[in-house]
């Protein structure tokens, strides 16, 4: 018996459907042909809970932006340090201000 292949979009609609129970999870395995325990890994590899994996591509990008957000939340400390030491500049010796 010649083996079946099933594109990913095929396997993803398959999986949404059991899980939205829009299908009997028995009748859809014996209409398609598969049985439940690869069912149930494509249900694992494509469920609610799954992780598609990243691309090295994506990983970089993550990896960039993560540092990227970590130097723009200490510039926003600093600016924020900055401002708090300029209103204080600008106060004199009796909390009121030079103007």
């Amino acid at each position: 018996m010649k083996r079946r292949v099933y594109s990913k979009e095929f396997k993803k609609e398959t999986v949404r459907q059991v899980l939205s129970q829009e299908v009997n999870k028995t009748h859809l395995v014996e209409s398609i042909g598969i049985s439940r325990s690869m069912l149930y890994r494509w249900i694992d590899e494509f469920g609610p809970t799954s992780k598609e994996k990243l691309t090295d591509d994506e990983r970089a990008e993550l990896a960039y932006l993560r540092k990227a957000h970590k130097r723009l939340e200490m510039e926003h400390e600093i600016l924020k340090k900055a401002i708090s030491l300029a209103s204080r500049a600008n106060e004199g010796p009796t909390g009121s201000s030079k103007r």
